[in-house]
């Protein structure tokens, strides 16, 4: 699609919104849950328990985390970000 076709196909798409573009946001999909975390996996993956339904997932600490050297530890309660692709897999965003 070139670029031309590009901007046609928004501003169609910003007249069918009433003038205005709709930008969706990229986490706009994303899932936050709280859990435990009931063992260390290495290489910064941990097994979470999450509080809602107890579904063990292997989570990963996120960008900002590493940045900040914030430890993990088992028993932290944490946050975690999902995909609603794939249930299985999480990110670590946040320690309790």
């Amino acid at each position: 699609m070139s670029k031309k076709q590009e901007q046609s196909k928004r501003a169609q798409i910003a007249k069918q919104n009433n003038n205005k573009l709709v930008i969706s946001k990229p986490n706009a999909n994303k899932l936050e849950y709280d859990g435990i975390i009931i063992d260390n996996l290495g290489n910064t993956n941990f097994r979470v328990e999450l509080d809602i339904n107890g579904l063990e997932v292997t989570g990963t600490i996120s960008g900002k985390m590493r940045m900040n050297y914030i430890k993990i530890a088992v028993g932290d309660h944490v946050r975690v970000e999902m995909s609603p692709y794939d249930m299985s897999k999480c990110r670590i965003v946040k320690r309790l």
